[in-house]
This record gives structure tokens, C-alpha cells and sequence, in this order.
């Protein structure tokens, strides 16, 4: 009787021991099913937020893009007032900022990458493409008259 009372309060502590250590598995678990249900709601709000803001881009862009448009066509009626040999330069370079005008068009509408490092980069770089080119239709006339005098 002496050696089964040892023997059994061991067995006893270990199922103890087993049974606690399983409880702590068990919460682990709960623990991690809880980050990966926060962690995909996070990611689908972030998602959402870089999706909303790629359609407020494209709309206040679809607007600018209309008004170099209209720009290009004012310009290309000016150019006939101009001497042939003025017009033909114009007409080579307003040809260009329309290409340029039609391909920003282009990747706006065709940018669909919802990383917002790749998005960050695009906004970015779109814009500097966007204000070079306004820049060069509100100057169109002035750089090229300077252009040509030098």
C-alpha cells in the first residue's frame, strides 16, 4: 500500500500536468484563431480604404485629363494662325502631348494592383507625368516661341 500511493499520486500529477498543459494549447489555439480573424478584417478594411482611394484618384484624374483634352484642342486651333514652318513644329509637338495625354489616360484606367507600396509608387508617379504635361500645354506656345528664337 505504501508504494501504490506514491505510484498513484504520480499518475495523478501527471494527468494533472496533461490536462493543464492541454488547457494552455487550447487558449493558444482560441489566441490564434482570434489574430487571423483580426488580421484578414484588417487586411479587408486596408483593401477597401486603398480601393476607395484608387476611385477618388481616377475621378478627380478623369476630370484633369478632360481639361488637357480641351487644352489640346484649343492648342491645335491656334496653331493654324502660325506660318508653316511654325506649324509644323507645333503639330509635332502637340501630337506628342496628346499621345501622352491619351496613355496617362490609359494607366489610370487600367491600374487595378491593390499593394499600397505599388499603389504609393503609381499616385506618385502619375502625378509628376500629369504636371509635366499640364505644364507643357499651359507653355506650349511660350517655350516653343523661345525655342525657336534661340
Amino acid at each position: 500500500m505504501k508504494k501504490t500511493l506514491p505510484i498513484a499520486a504520480a499518475i495523478l500529477f501527471m494527468a494533472a500536468a496533461f490536462i493543464a498543459g492541454c488547457e494552455d494549447s487550447g487558449q493558444k489555439l482560441d489566441k490564434a484563431e482570434t489574430s487571423v480573424v483580426e488580421a484578414t478584417r484588417d487586411l479587408e478594411i486596408a483593401k477597401s480604404e486603398i480601393h476607395a482611394e484608387i476611385q477618388l484618384f481616377r475621378n478627380e484624374n478623369t476630370g484633369k485629363l478632360a481639361v488637357n483634352n480641351r487644352s489640346i484642342a484649343e492648342i491645335r486651333t491656334g496653331i493654324g494662325k502660325h506660318d508653316l514652318a511654325a506649324r509644323s513644329v507645333y503639330e509635332k509637338r502637340i501630337n506628342e502631348l496628346d499621345l501622352t495625354n491619351r496613355e496617362l489616360q490609359r494607366r489610370l484606367d487600367t491600374y487595378n494592383d491593390s499593394l499600397s507600396v505599388n499603389w504609393i509608387n503609381f499616385k506618385d508617379n502619375f502625378n509628376s507625368d500629369m504636371n509635366n504635361l499640364r505644364n507643357a500645354l499651359d507653355n506650349f506656345f511660350s517655350a516653343e516661341t523661345k525655342s525657336n528664337n534661340q
